[in-house]
């Protein structure tokens, strides 16, 4: 009988501590996984941003066109909306900007490979200098908040990688554009009930 006991005993100390091991060795790969995944996205995020940065203060129109996903492309309104973003931000010279390189989102992870992947990127700030029209002529400097709305993979439907959305905002003056869609499309019934016109 008191064999027994120690055997129970032993048994129930051995499954505790093979259960904290397994618990343990989870929680350690999922901070690995996620720690991985924080990597990839700022890799992708940061030279995103700088490229918006780039068409933005060199307002190259064509070069912002091309990061919008083919879907977007497709509005007849988004090129006016650009030269309206173009027009908002005004910049003859291109001082600094700070970048985040973490996001808001989400993914779809299938067998491991991601399937669906939306960020929402920031860029708390870029800032510019503007020619003084003014007769002290001192130029002035301004700062732009930028955001955007990017789904870096969508393996159902291609079309709909790339920018969806990038919102511009003269910090300090509550002016703001928006150009592209309000959020991000889920189908062409989205883009054709934003725009009115057919896909």
């Amino acid at each position: 009988m008191n064999r027994k006991c120690i055997f129970k005993r032993a048994a129930s100390v051995f499954l505790a501590l093979s259960a904290m091991l397994c618990l343990t060795s989870c929680s350690q790969l999922r901070a690995l996984q996620l720690t991985g995944m924080m990597s990839e996205e700022a890799e992708k995020i940061h030279p995103m941003s700088e490229e918006i940065i780039r068409c933005l203060t060199e307002h190259d129109r064509e070069g912002l066109k091309e990061l919008f996903c083919d879907r977007v492309k497709e509005n007849e309104e988004l090129d006016g909306q650009i030269e309206e973003l173009m027009e908002f931000v005004q910049c003859d010279v291109y001082l600094s900007a700070d970048i985040e390189d973490s996001a808001s989102g989400g993914q779809s992870i299938e067998s491991g490979e991601i399937t669906d992947w939306t960020v929402r990127p920031q860029i708390p700030y870029v800032k510019v200098q503007v020619a003084s029209e003014e007769e002290d002529g001192r130029d002035a400097v301004r700062y732009y908040k930028v955001a955007y709305g990017w789904k870096i993979t969508d393996k159902e439907d291609p079309s709909m990688e790339g920018l969806h959305w990038i919102e511009a905002e003269l910090l300090n003056m509550d002016e703001k554009v928006w150009i592209g869609t309000n959020g991000f499309l889920n189908d062409a019934e989205d883009l054709q009930e934003q725009s009115g016109s057919e896909v």
